[in-house]
């Protein structure tokens, strides 16, 4: 950055420049009173998987604005370049969805690989799923892509890992092919909750409804029409 940085960055990383445990910044400065008290003052990195240029990030409490993220400014006030490409409260939720849905998998008893995924605009646009028992395949694509790229991701995904479930963002288009071929379609968003995310996931429905995200394992969440199953 050629000058102060201005940004009013709400999420950061706890433990390193390559480190993936997410947090949200408080806006009001009682709040962020607290979080401090909970996470200290100076372990938060403007994050390599958030997109970020892998520098640390101090804590700005303000009584009149919003608290916020900065980076640390050099001796003549000026800061390093970062190019990261959000940095709203929702900059995070790659993270915070591939950290509470493995939680959750595990509490349902499945052994699951997670994977993010960049689709060409940085490691926010996916999240990858396998798991091992039932072979299947969840990808959380939370930033949408136009439909001819989607095909073809799509068709290679399913040809190299059979069955897919596609779990889509809270915006944009979903594919029509999802909703023809299963009669719903499954999203996915996030909701503040303090420092941390939460996640539930949710299915649009057409003329039927959805099984179980995750099939024939007992106790597992459904997302059934007009319900939502929260993964954090």
């Amino acid at each position: 950055m050629s000058a102060r940085d201005h940004r009013l960055i709400r999420t950061a990383v706890i433990g390193g420049r390559k480190a993936d445990r997410p947090v949200v910044l408080p806006e009001e400065p009682h709040n962020l009173d607290e979080f401090r008290s909970r996470y200290g003052t100076d372990d938060f990195w403007c994050g390599e998987l958030l997109g970020g240029c892998g520098e640390r990030l101090m804590t700005k409490r303000y009584e009149t604005k919003v608290c916020h993220f900065s980076h640390y400014p050099d001796r003549d006030g000026t800061g390093a370049p970062c190019h990261r490409p959000a940095d709203g409260t929702d900059s995070a939720d790659h993270l915070f969805i591939k950290r509470h849905v493995s939680a959750w998998l595990s509490g349902q008893g499945h052994a699951a690989r997670s994977e993010l995924r960049s689709l060409g605009r940085g490691p926010g646009d996916a999240v990858d799923f396998w798991l091992r028992a039932t072979r299947q395949h969840l990808r959380f694509e939370l930033r949408p892509m136009e439909y001819r790229g989607w095909r073809r991701a799509a068709e290679s995904l399913a040809a190299r890992e059979g069955h897919v479930v596609w779990v889509f963002g809270p915006d944009g288009p979903v594919p029509q092919d999802v909703v023809g071929r299963q009669g719903y379609a499954l999203r996915v968003r996030c909701e503040s909750d303090g420092a941390d995310r939460r996640v539930a996931a949710h299915a649009t429905v057409r003329f039927a409804l959805p099984p179980r995200l995750v099939p024939r394992a007992p106790g597992t969440g459904g997302t059934g029409a007009g319900e939502e199953d929260s993964a954090g």
